[in-house]
């Protein structure tokens, strides 16, 4: 039986690379897709309509974070799995979804960038000693003002702060420990502009993150006992102690999608994105 997918959010900035992404997928897997948007433009604009009418079996949620408890609550037992876009909820209500029927996959889309999953080779029974990230740009105006944006974490540092987990969880097999700690030490957020000194499984984080910078820019910086890793996400080259490190480049957003699609997905990463969110908000996590 084909999979029945319905986009919600199809004509967003990130729903309409969902939906190119999807419709590219399309060519190679069986599947029957969808799309929802309140705005109109979509198959449907009422996203209980569709599920009644479409009836799918896999739900991607692209709309804006503010409404994603109202998605996840109708759709959560429903469905036999859902894609939603980071960060998963914005209420507190994050660890209700770790003990779901539906599959959930958050869009945490760094951690399939090609140039991280080489980072993760690299890393492979080395230990980490600091990261260092940085996520710059761009300002957005309306009418010559700039937007004074109060949600730089929630929107940029939250990428890093994944990739920080994603890359560190082999330390707590090396060093033979069945509990680690993460603790947020200092936490600066301004317009359009956060500042996060914190310590995941061991190893310091320092994240930067802003929208006033001139050029995007997105980097990460990983020290570890000699050697120095150095890796920027939008042209995915990597520098190990300054040599480079050859990347095989492909689309974050292709590769997550079709684990989404695949059901290749698992559930350690949901317990990131959950993790993600109190980190984020300086919670003192223990790690099991």
């Amino acid at each position: 039986m084909k999979d029945k997918i319905l986009l919600v959010g199809a004509n967003g900035n990130m729903g309409s690379n969902h939906h190119r992404v999807l419709k590219e997928l399309g060519k190679e897997n069986k599947f029957d897709l969808k799309t929802c948007d309140i705005s109109g433009g979509a198959d449907y604009k009422d996203y209980t309509e569709a599920y009644e009418e479409f009836k799918p079996n896999k739900v991607v949620i692209a709309t804006p974070t503010s409404s994603h408890s109202e998605l996840l609550q109708y759709f959560n037992n429903k469905v036999y799995s859902i894609f939603i876009e980071k960060p998963l909820v914005d209420d507190d209500s994050e660890d209700y979804y770790l003990i779901t029927k539906t599959k959930i996959m958050v869009g945490h889309i760094e951690r399939y960038n090609s140039m991280i999953r080489k980072v993760k080779e690299l890393l492979d029974g080395k230990s980490i000693t600091h990261i260092f990230c940085m996520r710059c740009g761009l300002p957005t105006y309306i009418n010559d003002i700039l937007v004074k944006d109060k949600n730089v974490d929630k929107d940029l540092v939250i990428h890093d702060i994944d990739v920080a987990q994603y890359l560190t969880t082999h330390l707590k097999l090396l060093n033979k420990v069945r509990y680690t700690k993460s603790t947020t030490f200092t936490k600066m957020i301004e317009d359009n502009q956060a500042d996060i000194v914190t310590e995941i499984n061991g190893v310091k984080c320092f994240f930067h993150a802003d929208k006033t910078s001139p050029s995007k820019v997105r980097t990460i910086k990983i020290l570890g006992p000699e050697y120095i890793i150095e890796g920027d996400y939008i042209e995915q080259t990597l520098l190990l102690n300054g040599k480079e490190v050859k990347v095989e480049k492909k689309e974050p957003l292709k590769v997550e999608l079709e684990m989404f699609i695949k059901d290749t997905f698992k559930k350690p990463a949901l317990v990131d994105a959950v993790n993600n969110l109190k980190i984020l908000k300086g919670k003192h996590i223990t790690y099991i």
